[in-house]
């Protein structure tokens, strides 16, 4: 049966196990059996398989380090309608295409898990950029996108794409994951994007393993680009890499 109050989370097509909403927007993972019982490998060093569900303390840690951070958490939430501290609204909202391998989808929901459907976002993508540039205080770039699914954990404003040919996408289906992550100059900073693509091709130089990145531009604007090293393109689709950052792996909430 289907339940408003659940989520599904999905590991390559497979259900993992099941999030629960809790008191106060926290939530409740649980392991499926399935999962269990076939493929029996752990979404989190803080989440080994067991058939137990897991506390709302551990669980909503986890999850929470997926979601962004500061203003534009609060813009997503007023847009939405609910509350910045629900954290299973966010992934409800915007847990189609997270951090690592894991898409988070609602219960109820009709999935589609055809791969390759994405939607061109540039005119989209330079309208919004022109309104941050002009009222930084009062727009990000990740609200102003509506028809995105996803979610890319940090403070700094970005945007998960697909990128094809200097032309950006979002993904059209839960099978469709994206490539790059896009960042914007903030008006406070303007070199902000020239100082990540120094410090990362400085890394390079140097010898480090950082993924590959570059400088772009789109109207007037001029953004910082980078590869997902969580992702990996073939000639028929993109495999979702899984990860978990450090504060995952040991419980810590952000």
């Amino acid at each position: 049966m289907k339940n408003k109050n659940r989520l599904l989370i999905i590991w390559n097509e497979l259900l993992v196990g099941t999030l629960e909403r809790n008191t106060k927007g926290r939530v409740v993972f649980q392991y499926s059996m399935d999962w269990l019982n076939n493929i029996d490998k752990p979404i989190s060093i803080s989440l080994p398989c067991r058939k137990k569900k897991y506390s709302p303390a551990i669980s909503t840690a986890f999850f929470e380090n997926l979601l962004p951070e500061n203003n534009a958490r609060t813009i997503l939430a007023f847009n939405h309608r609910f509350d910045k501290k629900d954290t299973f609204a966010f992934l409800e909202n915007f847990g189609e295409d997270c951090a690592g391998a894991l898409s988070i989808i609602p219960d109820e929901s009709k999935t589609d898990f055809t791969p390759g459907q994405y939607e061109c976002i540039n005119t989209e993508l330079i309208e919004a950029l022109d309104k941050i540039m002009a009222n930084p205080e009062k727009y990000t770039l990740f609200p102003e996108m509506k028809k995105a699914r996803l979610s890319i954990a940090g403070v700094q404003d970005k945007l998960p794409v697909y990128l094809e040919k200097d032309q950006f996408y979002l993904p059209a289906t839960s099978g469709s994951a994206t490539t790059h992550i896009i960042k914007p100059a903030n008006a406070g900073f303007p070199d902000i994007p020239r100082n990540e693509a120094f410090c990362m091709e400085l890394a390079q130089q140097m010898g480090l393993w950082v993924p590959d990145s570059r400088l772009m531009k789109i109207g007037n604007h001029e953004l910082f680009v980078v590869d997902r090293y969580d992702r990996e393109k073939t000639a028929k689709n993109v495999m979702r890499i899984h990860q978990e950052d450090f504060c995952q792996a040991m419980g810590c909430q952000p």
